[in-house]
């Protein structure tokens, strides 16, 4: 009784000592893995009216990161278990095959926002408990996270987040093709590397909304903005406020013609969209390729020279660093921008 208490509290001290959300679902399912005998952990998220896989581990450690969930999405009103412990709020268990399933739910601000399943043989009181403790601590210091991670106005991830994350993505990059890393660790970076594209949205004229309207609507077309980059992207996409009207969007796993039809859709969607007193609103968007960069600030510099463009050449369009380069319409050094075009 004594070790299983020392373990137990050495999993909450690791748990709670983390600072990001992929090392903090990763700690717990380790937490699970460690503490009882388990065939299988997996960890989910919901994301509208779909379930994702975050991360999941098999009999011999970690096995699958799927940071993009695609390949593992059910949708949620499909899948009884789901469905069954978020309307109860509470871990259901479940006879299978060799076994038992135990279906817990991720509760933040009284909000189911995922599961996490365990898959063993048959699972004792303490079993139970153990996983509603630390379902418990998880819990708490997800909300701790999403706190300091999100923007307030607009519920986006802020710009203290997207500095942390787009590093960890430019790191992976690089580290993915480094030989002096060991084997095992460069496949665990390459199942969450992919072709990563990053875009700069700038909505257009804002200072004269401000001006016009008042800050209230300003804050308004903001918050509507944000709501509408929710609908128009993928569950897999990063989207953060960047700071005033500019916002950013990372485009993991696309190939270039999906980025461009994936950031036209939203450009029409909120070209379209009639925002209240205000009327229409248009975005200028500039995009960069971000697998030959590993510096941050090159690869937000190449984005903003595309955006700069964009305002530049009528506004309310979609502009490629790499296709303007290619045309030979901007040379490779940092713009100078002038504020007014914005």
């Amino acid at each position: 009784m004594v070790e299983i208490e020392r373990e137990f509290l050495e999993a909450v001290i690791r748990i709670t000592g983390e600072r990001d959300r992929e090392s903090l679902e990763a700690s717990l399912v380790a937490a699970v893995r460690e503490l009882m005998p388990a065939r299988e952990i997996a960890l989910y998220k919901i994301y509208d009216q779909e379930v994702l896989l975050a991360i999941s581990s098999g009999e011999n450690g970690l096995d699958a990161w799927n940071p993009d969930g695609q390949e593992q999405a059910v949708l949620l009103y499909e899948h009884d278990e789901f469905m069954d412990c978020m309307n109860q709020r509470e871990i259901v268990v479940r006879d299978i095959a060799g076994g038992v399933k135990i279906i817990s739910p991720v509760l933040v601000d009284d909000r189911v926002v995922g599961f996490l399943t365990v898959i063993c043989e048959q699972p004792s009181s303490c079993d139970r408990q153990l996983i509603s403790g630390l379902m418990r601590i998880y819990q708490n210091q997800l909300s701790i996270l999403n706190e300091s991670e999100c923007d307030r106005l607009t519920g986006l991830l802020n710009r203290k987040t997207f500095d942390d994350k787009i590093a960890k993505i430019l790191l992976i990059n690089r580290d993915s093709k480094d030989r002096r890393i060991p084997v095992e660790q460069r496949r665990m970076l390459r199942l969450k590397k992919g072709t990563n594209w990053l875009a700069i949205l700038d909505i257009d004229h804002f200072k004269n909304i401000n001006d016009t309207f008042g800050h209230l609507y300003g804050d308004e077309v903001l918050l509507l903005l944000s709501r509408l980059m929710k609908k128009s992207f993928r569950n897999a996409d990063l989207l953060f406020r960047y700071g005033g009207e500019e916002f950013i969007v990372v485009l993991p796993s696309l190939e270039v013609q999906d980025v461009w039809i994936t950031l036209e859709r939203f450009r029409r969607n909120v070209e379209t969209f009639p925002f209240p007193q205000v009327g229409k609103v248009t975005v200028s968007i500039g995009f960069v390729d971000m697998g030959s960069q590993y510096v941050p600030a090159t690869v937000v510099g190449h984005a903003d020279q595309a955006l700069y463009y964009a305002k530049r050449n009528g506004r309310n369009r979609i502009c490629s660093y790499d296709d303007l380069i290619a045309a030979g319409e901007l040379g490779g050094g940092m713009a100078s921008y002038d504020a007014e075009i914005f």
